[in-house]
């Protein structure tokens, strides 16, 4: 079937699941490294980190959600990009 996106079973796709979740929690782990090197102006709270977990998470469960939706590599590019500029 001309455009999809299946290479090697659901192999590719899992290994894009992994990078993409593990992306979203090193971008939550940034600024509790910066707050260990006390960089000046880096002060989260716990509400902070809550709120940016949630919102990374959201981004993550409807990105996860529309991707499925379709086998249509243009379809899931489209998606991301959506995602990621709504964020």
């Amino acid at each position: 079937m001309a455009g999809t996106t299946r290479i090697d079973g659901q192999r590719l796709w899992t290994g894009l699941r992994v990078t993409g979740w593990s992306a979203a929690a090193v971008l939550l782990m940034l600024p509790l490294v910066a707050m260990r090197l006390e960089v000046p102006g880096v002060v989260w709270t716990l509400s902070d980190f809550l709120v940016m977990g949630a919102l990374l998470g959201t981004c993550g469960l409807v990105l996860e959600l529309a991707t499925r939706m379709s086998d249509n590599l243009a379809y899931r590019l489209a998606m991301t990009v959506a995602v990621a500029a709504s964020f």
